[in-house]
């Protein structure tokens, strides 16, 4: 009998450290849009007077965690869900759990968000929505107006949609070589899957190290050109944040690595708390240097202090990545709290939906008098309310099931 070559979850139920970490990384990314309207230095759909320019330095490293984390996660579940449904089956469901969002986010949602946006804090001429529709979201028959801000042209978009782009991308990427891969394996008659014999060994630190300044080297070698939060429409259509593609696509193809070769079950435990600690002990390096006037972050460029953030970006965030797995796949759970597992079933869908409900909220409140990091928190904290709420009923409809269910 052929052996599975992904490791089973325990129990045969869900990998707890698994859904611990998707959670983890979908609050930051909730915490991290809502920060947006007052931490200032990147556009968002909203801006407000109160700020809260201090968080800018927390999430200059969460936000990029956040995204690895999920693109680790993401590329882990691959294998399996390869193997339990074959090729045709596994892409049919990519398609309908990632792809029915993204027509629904460009032509419902972001035309919405952007034309408030355009109306309110443009500056402009003032214009009907279906003369912006036409030549400003889609820009159809004309350039850009005079005084322009971005924060691209035109003005469509997918907002963090941009995430299930690359995953069904890359996860037809993934299973186009796995096919070829198999089909080169039966040729040479060998059957058996690679990791059969059990978990192949860990890489050492060595090999370990070279791949964290390879991925660091790849990363500003793209921020030369693009810089952080510098997007791009590759083919018009698929709209990636340049600056970290390489440590993303590496990420993925890293946890679908893990899976096939059991890596995550042969962490010594040992490791966990210590790389833990190392980990936040250097984020908070940075996070303190940076709220001191000392210049650590850099967006890109061609420099030496470019080419060292990168680099030690890459390490902080491995050593981030790094703990927080060990720490969680050893964590004992007892009796889950509802609350946890109310953020595991709809932790995907609270993705989806936050957004436009978070940006909602900040509308309202700008004519609050309360400080950035009070407003900060509201939004947060009622936006994800909010997004579980709906999120529960949601899937509750035959219709959503399929794309919303956990």
């Amino acid at each position: 009998m052929q052996q599975s070559s992904v490791p089973a979850a325990v129990g045969g139920g869900r990998l707890c450290w698994l859904d611990d970490l998707r959670v983890l990384a979908g609050l930051l990314i909730v915490f991290f849009h809502a920060s947006l309207a007052y931490s200032g230095g990147n556009w968002w759909y909203v801006s407000d007077a109160s700020r809260a320019e201090w968080l800018q330095p927390f999430f200059s490293l969460l936000r990029p965690l956040a995204l690895g984390l999920f693109f680790l996660a993401a590329g882990y579940l691959l294998p399996g869900a390869l193997e339990r449904h074959g090729p045709r089956l596994y892409l049919k469901q990519r398609l309908i759990r990632l792809g029915i969002p993204l027509p629904i986010g460009l032509l419902l949602v972001f035309p919405i968000l952007m034309y408030a946006y355009y109306v309110n804090f443009r500056g402009l001429a003032p214009i009907d929505i279906g003369s912006y529709l036409w030549r400003i979201y889609f820009g159809i028959g004309g350039h850009h107006p005079a005084g322009w801000t971005g924060p691209s042209w035109p003005d469509y978009q997918l907002g963090h949609l941009w995430f299930l782009e690359s995953l069904l991308i890359y996860g037809a990427v993934y299973v186009a070589g796995d096919a070829l891969w198999q089909r080169r394996r039966r040729r040479k008659g060998t059957t058996e899957p690679p990791s059969a014999s059990g978990p192949r060994p860990l890489p050492d630190l060595l090999n370990v190290a070279i791949v964290v300044v390879g991925i660091g080297h790849l990363d500003f070698l793209m921020r030369m050109h693009y810089p952080l939060y510098h997007w791009r429409a590759i083919i018009g259509v698929w709209q990636v944040h340049l600056a970290d593609m390489p440590r993303e696509a590496f990420c993925f193809l890293l946890g679908a690595m893990a899976a096939r070769r059991g890596w995550v079950e042969a962490l010594p435990s040992r490791l966990g708390r210590p790389v833990l600690a190392a980990g936040v002990a250097a984020f908070l390096v940075v996070v303190i240097a940076e709220l001191a006037g000392i210049p650590v972050f850099i967006a890109g460029g061609a420099t030496l202090h470019a080419w060292l953030y990168a680099i030690g970006e890459t390490f902080i965030l491995g050593l981030l990545a790094l703990g927080l797995i060990v720490t969680l796949r050893d964590r004992r759970r007892p009796r889950p709290p509802r609350g946890r597992e109310c953020l595991i079933a709809n932790n995907y869908a609270v993705y989806l939906l936050h957004l436009p409900i978070l940006v909602a909220l900040q509308y309202g409140l700008r004519e609050l008098d309360l400080p950035g990091f009070v407003k900060w928190l509201l939004a947060g904290a009622i936006a994800l309310l909010l997004s579980l709420l709906l999120s529960d009923r949601l899937r509750r409809l035959p219709g959503f099931r399929k794309v919303l269910q956990a």
